[in-house]
């Protein structure tokens, strides 16, 4: 049984499990895990979610310093790693031409430098430094589908390719503290979802396989004396930390059910800083109080949707492992009026949402494929076969937004352009983070923001403001246009907000009988740990 106390160190409050040192040192609104460790201990560098900003914490104090003063809209930090000496910061940049680019910024102030910048990779991550600082380890993932582990020197030198792995690519990389070595995850067979871990030398002559299990083996981070690697693996049931001594010993295990892990780095204390994504979501259905759906698959749930004739509600249900921010999911098709529920084992990488057929045998799905194509795909509700509508390399992962018309064609936003069964048809203001058709569809909405555009079937186009952020849109049957915000549902034409949920994360369905409406509500949270290990 575990004891836990509470510890108050150097003016920061942690939660400690004092059978293993393990220390949870940051829970709030801001934590995310998109960055790392300094070596000394000191800094912690991640994404300002308020302003896009990288920033960094620190771990003494827990004051906050942002590195980049982000004004313009639109751009963003993303990934990032911290030097050796911990004072310089590499870091993924969305920029303004809609790629990523690789920068370098001091902890303590001085001059930003882009240090790679290529729109045909248009997406980097900084996973580590070489041990003399001079070169960064970077994930590059190609618009031609490619991704490649590379060497980018610092001080802008040309970069080195060490291995290309076509649509394939690493869920962490970590550089050796003797900077001989590069150690990643990979798929372990084509087809095969499960991965293992491997070695590639440093100047990319040869590679061998360091952790070969039938399990998933995945996240691979160098111990600080380099004697060993640290992974996380599912072998056990849960998913576990695991040891390997990287002279050929069996791996050995060091934590068992560590959750939704997310690696984040050690420090050369041999502290292991790492991510946990916590809490739960369902599918609830207001009648008009709430109620959630029974469900054998309970808090890991979300995204539902009516079916047209009212008698079924399909819904996303979270599986496997986390990948920050893009986690895999399967279908659940649940009956009302039986309970039984069907899954749908669809062959693709991240599922972001789905819409019914009209005749209610298939479903449209917004996501990404294996292989790293983002698009929009079809299955068959009956018989699960899966066909892409339209799939890019290099697009987003979460796909496409896009929507059924009565019928049965599909309408669909890529590059702020609106196409109907692949021919296009209007130019929009903004890339929609929701599109929905009214019930006979002769109209579309879009939401750009905190604004609604609607378009006719004649072309012509009108704008609404909602003044906040849209969170999802919906037509009823008789042609009112629905809006959320937050946990707040609006009409229209009205102030007051029709509808209010507790918890509610904003979309919601409406069953065909204008009065249920079914939406996901429930909190979830990323926390930041530190496990003293024994190197």
């Amino acid at each position: 049984m575990r004891l836990w106390t509470t510890l108050v160190c150097c003016g920061s409050l942690f939660a400690a499990d004092t059978d293993a040192q393990l220390m949870r040192i940051w829970a709030d609104a801001l934590t995310n895990t998109l960055g790392a460790p300094s070596r000394d201990g000191r800094w912690l560098s991640f994404v300002d979610a308020r302003t896009g900003d990288l920033a960094v914490r620190d771990l003494r104090s827990g004051s906050i310093r942002r590195l980049t003063h982000n004004s313009a809209r639109g751009e963003f930090a993303y990934f990032s790693s911290i030097s050796p000496e911990s004072k310089y910061v590499a870091y993924a940049w969305f920029n303004n031409e809609k790629y990523y680019d690789l920068r370098v910024t001091g902890i303590e102030g001085g001059d930003t430098r882009v240090i790679y910048r290529n729109e045909e990779a248009g997406f980097v991550q900084p996973c580590a430094w070489s041990p003399d600082g001079t070169q960064i380890l970077t994930l590059f993932f190609r618009k031609d589908n490619t991704s490649q582990i590379a060497l980018v020197p610092v001080d802008g030198k040309p970069v080195r390719v060490l291995k290309s792995l076509n649509w394939v690519y690493p869920k962490r990389m970590d550089f050796s503290p003797d900077g001989r070595f590069i150690v990643y995850d990979s798929f372990a067979r084509d087809g095969s979802p499960e991965r293992d871990i491997y070695l590639l030398a440093a100047d990319g002559s040869r590679e061998t396989m360091l952790v070969e299990h039938p399990a998933n083996d995945l996240f691979p981070l160098w111990s600080p004396d380099g004697s060993a690697v640290y992974f996380a693996s599912d072998r056990g049931r849960s998913m576990d930390l695991w040891r390997v001594p990287v002279r050929a010993s069996a791996p050995q295990l060091v934590r068992r059910d560590i959750g939704r892990f997310l690696p984040m780095g050690f420090t050369s204390g041999g502290t292991l800083y790492y991510g946990v994504r916590e809490g739960l979501t369902d599918i609830f259905i207001a009648n008009p109080s709430p109620v959630p759906l029974p469900t054998k698959f309970r808090g890991r749930n979300s995204a539902p949707e009516w079916s047209p004739d009212g008698h079924r509600i399909a819904f996303l249900s979270r599986r496997g492992t986390e990948n920050y921010g893009q986690e895999s999911r399967a279908i659940v098709i649940h009956s009302i009026a039986s309970g039984e529920e069907h899954e749908l084992a669809a062959a693709l990488a991240h599922i972001e949402r789905l819409r019914w057929s009209p005749d209610g045998k298939q479903l449209l799905i917004s996501g990404s494929d294996g292989k790293g194509r983002g698009g929009i795909y079809t299955i068959d509700t009956g018989t699960g076969a899966l066909k892409p509508v339209i799939a890019e390399p290099g697009a987003n992962f979460r796909g496409f937004e896009a929507a059924w018309l009565e019928d049965g064609t599909i309408a669909y936003v890529r590059d702020r352009r609106l196409h109907v069964s692949g021919r296009q048809i209007a130019s929009l203001p903004c890339d929609p983070s929701h599109v929905a058709a009214s019930g006979r569809g002769k109209k579309l909405a879009f939401a750009c923001e905190n604004s609604i555009h609607v378009i006719s079937g004649t072309g012509e186009t009108s704008g609404i403001s909602a003044g906040q952020r849209i969170t999802g849109l919906r037509w009823t049957r008789d042609g009112e246009l629905l809006f959320t915000v937050g946990p707040a549902v609006y009409q229209i034409g009205q102030a007051a907000p029709i509808a209010k949920f507790a918890g509610s994360r904003g979309d919601i369905s409406l069953h065909p009988d204008g009065r249920r409406i079914a939406f996901t509500a429930g909190d979830t949270r990323s926390e930041v740990w530190a496990l003293r290990t024994r190197e």
